[in-house]
């Protein structure tokens, strides 16, 4: 239960505040010299110019560093210029330049993207990909258009074309990152948002968001090229293994076992025929089956007079008993036997057979579905309903919002496992780390989002991804076969070795570096003095550098001594927390020891290069007791004066201290920050535990808790907060020397100093009011309508003062009281962002748009933005 309390409030917290947190950002901070080198790129670059804060930027610089990460690996970067600090011009004088994100190629202005158009992950990626191959990647404009690019691409290339509702939609993304994979490979890509281009190649209206089809212009030479419309879902795994299917013939003579489609369709048509006399008419039929079943289901042409019985029989074949005839395979979700034609071998004949064969599929893959549609008017109803009758759990708040923003979970590169899969896959792989979760569970769908955004750093990074999932709604018997009884559980499984549950930060990024950690071997050998001198100096072993700023070094004189077993122990025990590093007899670590701690070996050092006030510490315990050892480190790991964030809050408030903490801005030029910095690293105040927290701009998480400390706060603050009394203590001198701090410290500590504010009791009240749902089972007790519960009876149920016993997950929440109090005021600025998205001012040309006086007005032909540049190039 406690742990279940803990991962409630830290997701809360997550989701509100983690783009204000100082974390290692993907979209880099730049400065004036660093902003001339970023732009000059050959590749497409984008920069952000913060000047200002206003309603929706925090929603959009999340999104905005999130897009950074997946737009890493087709090398396009981003980041921002806070023009607070650096005056870049023109750009940080420029009148509303923090409306817009500004793009640069060849250190040449590309195009300025209104924030309107670039609300989330799906329209700033969709954007920025389109920028990036503008010119591969054409947005037809006409039906002529549409035909001079296929004449120009005859007996050359095949042709993806898609009709997209917008650009900046899930499906432009999709589409988009498909196009960047293959447009170097042989296929040309195109789009188009104007309905009048494709109007003659649909029946009626469609309620569909895209459309896409295949022109195979390779193979034509004049008269328009054959073309097929895809059928499947518009999501990346679907549209990437459609994409490499276009690859393969379209029709291929059976000659041994195997065909090009085994690993790749979802089924085979087998045409059979006898000799050469029929077989005009019998490649006719196969090339007509090909290209309606294109990407489906790949066609083999049999000619049973030179194939071998062997051949025919590893492939479940026998020749029937009428010539030429159809016979059909499906090989997902699993093989099945062949199932042969017995009316009278014709085209239509042939294809009536295979549809109604492949129809159960077919249906089950098309996209727009009823269940689709249902979905989306229960989404609708949802959105209509009042606030207080939904929810009052923020997580779960949360994701119903980024469910209605139709944020779809790309789990791409999390495969899927089943009853079959799971047990094979656990067996074969030397490591794979399985999340179990239940869609149902908001906790489960929130760091599945996160999980699955951090996943594509394993897939760029790995060819065969360690990540794995199975939902527990559809496998019950998996799940209780594994002794699941919450969600989400993450367990990393090993060849021979018994499964490691994951007991870390539900964050996606803090799971991949632990995924990370248990590919790498532990301890590292340090086999000579130049390996350990790069291991002290923070030059860690290939691919652990970039995962942890913390590393564990024992230096021995034996590596057969008691102290080297219980050593690896805890670094098996702890690998997910630390880099371990074992040094046996070597010279260097003699010299280490004595220069620094005048000690000599065997010793056990913790490294931390994060940590500029206690950059190591070394272990003065029992080298033999596992238990210690630990435990040191995991407390020697963690700075002395780190930054409170809600990632970092955790492992601190766990300790049960009072917090001593610095509310500032620019801690390189304060001299306060290192003072404590210097009294924490000393130890002599162990009863309390330092941090700091930024106060960069009015929404920053540090600034709102700040004042609910301190009415008018002046910089630097320095307050300590004692939750377990429900106190706080403001330092309100001006002499801001050690020795003054000190004794204010020991005069808070001996109750010499009054609180100045009491902190609220936290009794842990719904949000929202209850409803009594009694009258509703018996309708004879009362009225059948919802009748709130009043406070009093709720007092009953669920009150709690602030001097009863609560665990120390409990008390956390005194911490952040306040960001309770502004979770309204930010599902206000998530609303504003999704009202947004239908208010783009590029690529609808068909539809009509409002703009304020300041915003850039469409050209008057009709055309986006978009499109006249690309008309331009």
């Amino acid at each position: 239960m406690a742990r279940l309390t803990v991962s409630c409030l830290l997701l809360v917290v997550l989701y509100f505040f983690s783009t204000c947190q100082a974390q290692e950002l993907i979209a880099k901070e730049l400065d004036e010299a660093s902003y001339n080198n970023f732009i000059k790129s050959s590749t497409v670059t984008a920069v952000y110019f913060f000047k200002k804060d206003f309603p929706g930027l925090s929603k959009f610089l999340k999104e905005y560093e999130r897009s950074a990460r997946m737009l890493a690996v087709f090398n396009i970067k981003l980041a921002k210029v806070s023009c607070q600090q650096y005056a870049v011009q023109p750009y940080c004088s420029k009148k509303n330049s923090e409306r817009s994100v500004y793009t640069f190629r060849d250190g040449t202005e590309f195009m300025d993207l209104e924030l309107d158009t670039m609300f989330d992950v799906d329209s700033i990626i969709g954007n920025l990909l389109q920028l990036a191959l503008l010119e591969e990647v054409p947005i037809i404009s006409t039906e002529s258009e549409l035909g001079e690019l296929q004449k120009r691409h005859q007996g050359q290339n095949d042709i993806v074309f898609a009709w997209l509702k917008s650009v900046g939609s899930y499906e432009h993304r999709i589409f988009m990152w498909v196009a960047f994979v293959y447009h170097t490979k042989g296929i040309k890509f195109a789009l188009t948002t104007d309905k009048k281009v494709v109007s003659k190649m649909i029946d009626g209206d469609t309620n569909k968001k895209a459309l896409m089809w295949v022109f195979r212009c390779k193979q034509a030479t004049t008269g328009k090229c054959d073309s097929n419309q895809y059928e499947g879902k518009m999501d990346l795994a679907s549209v990437i293994k459609y994409s490499k299917t276009l690859y393969l013939p379209l029709v291929h003579p059976l000659v041994d076992s195997t065909t090009p489609y085994d690993n790749e369709m979802k089924g085979i048509v087998y045409v059979m025929h006898s000799g050469q006399i029929e077989k005009v008419y019998v490649d006719s039929v196969a090339m007509k089956l090909a290209l309606t079943f294109e990407g489906v289901a790949g066609v083999v042409t049999v000619d049973v007079d030179k194939v071998g019985k062997g051949v025919l029989q590893s492939r479940g074949l026998q020749p029937p008993s009428e010539i030429p005839n159809i016979a059909v395979q499906m090989l997902e979700p699993q093989k099945k036997d062949v199932s042969y034609m017995n009316d009278e071998f014709s085209e239509g004949n042939a294809l009536a057979f295979v549809t109604k064969f492949m129809q159960d599929f077919l249906e089950e893959t098309t996209s727009g579905s009823e269940e689709d549609t249902q979905e989306e008017m229960e989404m609708e109803y949802e959105e209509e309903v009042e606030g207080e009758d939904t929810q009052d759990d923020a997580v779960e708040e949360s994701v119903f919002r980024l469910k209605l923003a139709e944020e779809i979970i790309n789990t791409t590169f999390i495969p899927t496992l089943t009853d079959k899969t799971f047990p094979t896959t656990i067996q074969e792989k030397d490591l794979v780390a399985v999340l179990f979760y239940f869609k149902m569970d908001a906790e489960s769908m929130a760091f599945l989002r996160s999980f699955a955004d951090a996943s594509l750093d394993v897939y760029t990074n790995s060819a065969d991804s360690p990540l794995a999932s199975i939902e527990c709604w559809d496998w019950t018997d998996v799940c209780g076969k594994q002794n699941i009884t919450q969600y989400p559980v993450l367990r990393i499984y090993r060849k021979n070795m018994e499964p490691v549950e994951y007991k870390g930060m539900w964050d996606g990024d803090t799971v991949i570096k632990t995924v990370k950690m248990y590919q790498k071997p532990v301890p590292v050998t340090l086999e000579s003095d130049e390996k350990l001198s790069q291991f002290i100096a923070s030059n860690l072993p290939e691919q652990t550098d970039n995962i942890y700023n913390t590393s564990v070094l024992a230096l021995f004189n034996d590596a057969s001594r008691k102290e080297t077993e219980t050593f690896n122990k805890v670094a098996e025990k702890l690998r997910a927390e630390a880099v371990f590093g074992l040094a046996v007899d070597l010279e260097t670590s003699k010299k280490y020891l004595q220069e620094n701690f005048k000690a000599k070996s065997p010793a056990i050092v913790v490294l931390k290069t994060a940590d500029p006030f206690q950059p190591h510490v070394m272990y003065r315990g029992s080298l033999t007791n596992e238990q210690e050892l630990s435990a040191f480190v995991k407390q020697a790991r963690l700075p002395v004066f780190p930054e409170l964030t809600p990632m970092t809050l955790p492992s601190y408030y766990s300790k049960g201290l009072p917090f001593v903490i610095l509310f500032g801005e620019d801690f390189k030029a304060d001299g306060v920050h290192a003072t404590l910095g210097h009294v924490a690293a000393s130890g002599e105040v162990p009863q309390m535990q330092f941090a700091w927290m930024d106060v960069y701009d009015d929404i920053s998480l540090g600034t709102v808790l700040l004042k609910k400390y301190v009415n008018n706060p002046t910089f630097p603050a320095v307050v300590v907060v004692n939750h377990k009394e429900g106190k706080v203590h403001v330092y309100s001198k001006t002499d801001t020397s050690r020795e003054a701090i000190m004794k204010w410290l020991q005069d808070v500590q001996n109750g010499n100093s009054e609180a100045t504010v009491s902190l609220p009791k936290g009794d842990w009240k719904p949000l929202k009011p209850g409803h009594d749902f009694l009258p509703l089972v018996y309708p004879d007790g009362g009225d059948s309508a919802p009748r709130p519960v009043d406070d009093d009876k709720r007092e009953e149920w669920l009150g709690t003062g602030h001097g009863e016993e609560r665990d120390d997950n409990d008390n956390m929440a005194a911490t952040h009281d306040s960001i309770t109090d502004s979770n309204s005021d930010k599902e206000d600025e998530v609303a504003d962002v999704l009202e947004l998205k239908d208010k783009s001012r590029i690529y609808h040309h068909h539809h009509h748009h409002h703009h304020s006086e300041n915003k850039q007005q469409k050209p008057q032909d009709g055309k986006s933005t978009m499109e006249h540049i690309h008309t331009e190039l």
